[in-house]
């Protein structure tokens, strides 16, 4: 079941439901006061800019440093 954030348009009052996707077309039929809140959630596609090599885990580049240099088909060492 999907989660959908929805936001009444005459006071303004936020809810989540929890529902499918049929139930969820149900509901807004009989609540025409109540609309989809698009600016929930926007934020947290904004945490993931960024280079991703700051958000790896400590040792994660030496431990495939190594995997790298005992790789069978490794043509050179890692330094």
């Amino acid at each position: 079941m999907a989660i959908y954030p929805v936001k009444n348009l005459k006071t303004g009052e936020m809810r989540e439901l929890q529902m499918t996707l049929a139930q969820y077309e149900e509901w807004r039929d009989s609540n025409p006061d109540w609309d989809k809140d698009w600016n929930a959630g926007v934020c947290d596609a904004v945490s993931g800019v960024g280079d991703y090599q700051d958000k790896l885990p400590d040792g994660f580049k030496d431990r495939l440093r190594n995997v790298k240099k005992h790789h069978p088909y490794a043509k050179f060492e890692a330094p």
